[in-house]
């Protein structure tokens, strides 16, 4: 039957696969279609092992195998065809296969003795090889007249396969042509090599399973064994009683003849119990059953139990990596925008072709429109509707919301993180690359930078075999686009240009903002697809009904009582005016609702033209007496850290600001009961309240308010409104005096510490916040005398703040560049240290006065005031500090200074200011280091700090460093430490990132020579691509800036002869782990290839010894006269120092004269490649 006849049972659908694909390789290789060649038929209709032997024998007939080697072929032939035949039936119709593979072997060996025969010198290489293969054969003896498992038939047809692939092989092979080229494609070749390692592997598997199948047979036997001995106890037992009745039956029978006839009855009794012994017996036998049956059930618990651990663990990892992440929640804000849905909102939208080829095609697409045009809406709904995809399996999503209410919510990492956490969350394989990026960063213990934030993004964008993957940013317009170089907005917008570079075809991203300038510039060439909603029809028909909803609804009452005319009049004048902005005809909407009848026309007449006209009138309606309430409720809506909550923003209103101490108090009694209604009553329309899962929430009722009331068109006095218009630092001072009034309440204690959040909700977020408010512009200047009684030691306030909220528990907004260890703050962080932390300098120029022993006192995180000050880049504190009498090299707890970490991470200016403070240049910090050898090495990865981790400026602190006295040539002093002696320029040297650095160095006097206690010079360091392990091949630049580092070092006179106390040159380094490069300049610089280290290796010896050893690399030593039968001390040449597997390193070897070598060494080489 031909091949594509063949066909595999239902129950084992996998096994005629894989004999086919042998087949097609086999086929590719050899050009012969073994179902079709003559063999196979005549193969096919042998009916015993003698035949096939015939068959087999005749292909080599008249060969020199023939002539000189029967007994090696018929000892490999004829248990091999024995075995095959005898398992002939089994790997036929036990796996479903009309064409047996026993059958398809016989003929790819037929096929291949046939190839053999014009081969001559090939038989013993040949013959080694199928003895090889026989082995394996011998194992599957033991399946002979036995139905293996379907796991077992399955390794069994695997092993088949290969052993098909390897006739494939050594078939090709022998055809190539003569012995030198036959030998030489065998040595170097990996095909048969890797064909015998697979079935090693595949027979070491069979055993395996075989091994565990007969134990657990053994084990079912002992218990099964073990049942039945106990069964054939009891019925010992049983017989034995039988016996002892029967004894005294006899003993009646003699005793009392006539009453035969009753023994009989009773011996007919006994008959009866004896068949119930047997019922009895098969009864446990039932038992038995059951209890394999129970154990069959405990064995799928315990693997149930076993699954449950493991997403146990998958769950804390993913609860792990959330809190390390720490994202923002969107779906607060996506709750809020579909709560705000109109039946059919923006239906024209979803059923138009944009949307529709965006869905299908990967693209970007940019809707953008006026404020209050109803984007959020959009947007939440084209969640929805992708949302339903991903439910179905069809596609992955994440989405976000730009909120300028929040500021979690507003810049490039709190957008990653969240996408990260999303995205992760809905896949295996991107968890695995976050799970990843978790464990390099130290199990979270470091915070990732932003750059490698977006590049695990892009990781798990372009993850293969993924579904379409939807990307969906709501408000990009609302990610400040504040000073900074770049810009939170700047650095979002790029990353989204980095995305649609990327080229997906299945990475759809979905964007909704303002047409702002800076925003248009970048999406505008970018975007494939746009909308605006400025000019859409349907947008206004979305308007209308919208209008049309509120207009007609039962629940408004006052409008139930207006006329039809009236109603359709207020319908078509908004949805005129409107220009597309739901939001104003939301306000005019707000207004209208409480006209009587006679009032509609003339409200309609007078309608504002404008959102700004808008809120203008409905500031004008706040009352006289609630005017000042609400002037700093919007102050402290516009500047909270955080979004506040009711109770915490109607604390603001029990605030007494003109105390005449000047110092806010806290006045319980002017609590408001209602406290949503004193907030609404203040501002009116301008807010709203929104639930969220732990409290309700205030907010601006929109962005645009905030816009407005912030802007320079409210300042303008010509408006009675133009009260309030917010100035930011008047602002934060509000809210900074409203903090202070709850941290200053006289009951305060730190034995009530507990009670003072109960006594004022607003307790927590003064806590935490008061001092970035403070820090805003002058504001301290306006707080002075209240932060002098919170810094009083002998008041119960600084205690109490410090106990509410520990501002010391991490290094100062994570952008110091002064790495220090951490010291318990409670035990000891005086009021002059968290002062100069924070940057309050009139607030530390008293303290020093009130408190002179604080000054150099040990305590917080940087341990004295002075480092506490520069961590925080208060520069102006710290000249004050140390004019006053601060010590200027003071050490953290592990020894390191102040200028040794700011040289370190690149901090330019804060070594500026260090020299200008007169730090000693050439003080010793961690582990012996100087200042310049720290500028020298820097941060081999990006650091946590990432604000202040400038490695790019590193040669320019070296530079500054060096000007201001630094020893250049300093070494260090670490006895016993791999870092001994080294100079700054070696640190330098062996990183190939600083080339620049190194140049710094030579130009001021750096030994080029100099030796660190190992005898290693810069250019050993130079060579050595140890410094980032596994990874070079994948840093970019990592090549190019070893090379320039060898090749200054060599202009400014390195000796390459140099040995290091090992005997090692510099060419010894670069060929053991070096690339190519590096290894042929030191030799275009007169290196020796010959010279020999302290065990006699050459730079030849280390090459060919690597573990990944680089072809290129000893071909290029080769070529420059290395010598391939050097011996080393142990009479080793290189040829005996390759791995076994790195046979193209021997052919490569070969070829350049190692013939003697291969003259000693064929048997073990031809070994190696039939191995295992």
């Amino acid at each position: 039957m031909s091949h594509a006849q063949s066909t595999a049972s239902s129950s084992s659908p996998n096994f005629q696969l894989i004999i086919n694909k042998a087949l097609d390789k086999y086929k590719k290789r050899t050009k012969r279609d073994l179902l079709t060649h003559p063999l196979a038929s005549q193969l096919q209709s042998c009916d015993s092992p003698g035949a096939i032997l015939a068959i087999l024998q005749q292909q080599v007939q008249g060969s020199d195998q023939s002539r000189n080697s029967d007994e090696r072929w018929s000892r490999w032939l004829d248990p091999t065809v024995n075995v095959l035949y005898a398992l002939s039936s089994t790997l036929g119709a036990g796996v479903g296969l009309v064409f047996s593979p026993a059958t398809v072997i016989f003929s790819g060996i037929g096929v291949l003795l046939s190839a053999a025969k014009d081969v001559r010198a090939s038989q013993d290489i040949l013959i080694d090889i199928f003895e090889r293969v026989e082995m394996f054969f011998r194992r599957l003896e033991i399946y002979i007249g036995v139905t293996p498992t379907p796991e077992m038939m399955g390794i069994i047809i695997q092993i088949m396969a290969e052993v098909l692939s390897i006739l494939g092989i050594a078939t090709k092979e022998i055809k190539q042509g003569r012995m030198k080229k036959y030998l030489k494609k065998l040595i170097g070749g990996t095909d048969i090599e890797d064909g015998l390692k697979r079935l090693d592997k595949l027979t070491q598997e069979e055993s395996r399973m075989a091994a565990a199948e007969n134990l657990k047979a053994t084990h079912a036997v002992g218990e099964r064994v073990k049942g039945v001995a106990d069964t054939a106890a009891a019925i010992d037992n049983r017989v034995a009683d039988v016996d002892d009745r029967v004894a005294g039956v006899d003993e009646r029978v003699a005793g009392v003849v006539d009453q035969v006839a009753g023994v009989d009855d009773r011996v007919v009794g006994v008959g009866e119990r004896v068949a119930d012994v047997d019922e009895r017996v098969a009864g446990i036998g039932d038992q038995v059953t059951g209890v394999d049956e129970r154990v069959a059930g405990v064995d799928d618990r315990v693997q149930q139990t076993a699954n449950d651990v493991d997403e146990i663990k998958r769950n804390q990892l993913r609860e792990n990596i959330h809190k390390w992440l720490s994202p923002p929640d969107p779906s607060t804000n996506h709750n809020i925008a579909c709560g705000t849905h109109h039946k059919k909102t923006a239906t024209w939208f979803f059923q138009g072709s944009i949307f529709q080829e965006w869905k299908s095609t990967g693209s970007l697409l940019w809707i953008h429109g006026k404020p209050g045009s109803g984007k959020s809406i959009i947007c939440s709904t084209v969640i929805q509707d992708i949302e339903a995809m991903c439910k179905a399996g069809q596609a992955s999503m994440a989405y976000f919301y730009f909120d300028f209410r929040d500021a979690n919510k507003q810049g490039l990492r709190d957008l990653v993180h969240s996408l990260l956490i999303q995205l992760s969350a809905r896949s295996g394989p991107r968890c695995d690359i976050l799970s990843d990026l978790y464990s390099a960063h130290d199990q979270g213990k470091n915070q990732p930078s932003d750059s490698i934030s977006a590049k695990c993004l892009k990781e798990m964008l372009a993850l293969p075999n993924q579904p379409p993957t939807y990307l969906i940013i709501d408000a990009l317009d609302e990610s400040p686009n504040a000073p900074g170089i770049p810009s939170p907005r700047e650095m979002v917008l790029q990353l989204l240009e980095e995305l649609v570079n990327l080229s997906l075809p299945n990475l759809h991203i979905c964007v909704t903002s303002r047409p702002e300038i800076d925003i248009r510039n970048v999406l505008g060439p970018l975007a494939s697809r746009r909308v605006s909603l400025h000019d859409q029809t349907g947008q206004k028909k979305d308007i209308a009904d919208y209008i049309r909803s509120v207009v007609y609804s039962n629940s408004e009452q006052i409008m139930r009582r207006w006329r039809m005319e009236d109603k359709e009049l207020v319908i078509e004048t908004l949805s005129e005016r409107a220009d597309g902005m739901f939001r104003w005809a939301f306000c005019q909407l707000e207004a209208l609702r409480y006209c009587l009848p006679p009032s509609v026309r003339r409200t309609l007449d007078e309608l504002p033209e404008s959102l700004d006209e808008t809120y203008e009138r409905v500031l004008k309606e706040i009352k006289k007496p609630n005017r000042d309430h609400a002037r700093r409720l919007l102050q402290c809506l516009i500047v909270a850290i955080r979004p506040l909550d009711v109770k915490e923003l109607a604390e603001v209103l029990a605030v007494d600001f003109d105390d005449t101490d000047g110092i806010p108090k806290l006045k319980t009694s002017w609590r408001w009961e209602d406290q949503e209604q004193a907030l609404l009553s203040s501002c009116s329309s301008l807010i709203t309240i929104v639930e969220t899962d732990y409290s309700r929430v205030v907010q601006f009722s929109h962005f645009s308010v905030k816009e407005y009331l912030t802007s320079a068109r409210l300042a303008t006095p010509s408006a009675d409104v133009s009260r309030y218009h917010v100035d930011l630092e008047s602002a934060h001072t509000i809210l900074a005096q409203a903090c202070m009034s709850v941290l200053l309440q006289p009951d305060n204690g730190v034995e009530e510490s507990g009670a003072i959040e109960k006594r004022s909700p607003l307790a927590g977020y003064a806590a935490r916040h008061w001092v970035t408010h403070a820090q805003f512009e002058r504001v301290s200047s306006f707080l002075r005398k209240a932060m002098e009684y919170l810094f009083d030691l002998d008041m119960p306030y600084f205690a109490a703040w410090l106990h509410l909220y520990d501002i010391d528990t991490r290094p100062v907004s994570g952008s110091s560049s002064l790495h220090w260890s951490a010291v318990s703050t409670k035990s000891g962080a005086t009021p002059l240290y968290l002062a100069a932390l924070c940057g309050f300098q009139d607030l530390a120029e008293h303290l020093v006065v009130k408190y002179p022993q604080h000054m150099n006192a040990i305590g917080g995180h940087y341990e004295t005031p002075l480092v506490a000050a520069l961590a925080g880049r208060h520069f102006q504190t710290a000249n004050l500090l140390h004019h006053k009498g601060a010590h200027v090299n003071a050490r953290s707890s592990d020894s390191d200074t102040a200028l040794c970490s700011a040289a370190w991470y690149g901090d330019l200016e804060m070594v500026q200011v260090l020299l200008n403070l007169k730090v000693n240049v050439n003080d010793r910090g961690l582990n012996n280091w100087t200042p310049i050898h720290t500028a020298s090495q820097g941060p081999t990865s990006t650091s946590p700090h990432t604000s202040y981790n400038n490695p790019q400026l590193l040669p320019d602190v070296a530079l500054l460093l060096l000007e201001h006295g630094a020893d250049v040539n300093a070494r260090i002093e670490h006895e016993g430490e791999d870092d001994e002696g080294v100079t700054p320029l070696h640190l330098a040297a062996a990183d190939y990132g600083r080339v620049e650095v190194v140049r710094v160095l030579l130009e001021h006097g750096a030994n080029v020579g100099a030796e660190d206690n190992k005898g290693r010079t810069p250019l050993h360091e130079a060579a050595d691509y140890r410094r980032i392990e596994g990874n070079y091949g994948r840093v970019e630049g990592y090549v190019s800036g070893k090379v320039e580092l060898v090749r200054v070092l060599l202009e400014h006179g390195a000796n390459v002869g140099a040995e290091d106390s090992e005997g090692r040159t510099s060419l010894h380094v670069a060929a053991e782990h070096a690339k190519v490069e590096v290894v042929r300049l030191l030799l275009e610089h007169g290196a020796n290839v010959g010279a020999q280290d302290n065990e006699g290796r050459t730079p030849l010896h280390k090459a060919v010894a690597r573990e990944y050893g680089m072809v290129e690399v000893i071909r290029v030593l080769l070529e420059h006269g290395a010598n391939v039968g050097a011996q080393d001390s142990k009479g080793r040449t290189p040829f005996q120092m390759v791995s076994p597997w790195r046979n193209e390193i021997k052919v490569l070897l070969l070829e350049h004269g190692a013939e003697g070598v291969l003259e000693h060494d064929l048997h073990s080489t031809t070994s190696s490649v039939s191995s295992p």
